[in-house]
């Protein structure tokens, strides 16, 4: 997955943000490949405000829309 091209303000944070979204989506039996979708924006709408730990749901859902996974192959 590439992460999405934001203009980051404060990365303090985002990976307790990306963590923790991960582990929510995973506690709601989500699909793993929506799961990490779900937390690489929750933790990118992170990095794009200026307080730690908070975010927009709206940024989050925006985010998520251009999310695309691509499985790798060995």
């Amino acid at each position: 997955m590439q992460p999405p091209a934001i203009e980051a303000k404060n990365s303090t944070g985002c990976g307790d943000a990306l963590t923790g979204s991960l582990a929510f989506a995973l506690s709601r039996k989500m699909e793993l490949t929506s799961a990490l979708k779900l937390s690489v924006a929750t933790a990118s709408a992170s990095a794009c405000d200026l307080i730690p730990g908070k975010f927009s749901r709206e940024r989050q859902a925006e985010l998520l829309k251009g999310l695309r996974v691509r499985e790798l192959r060995a």
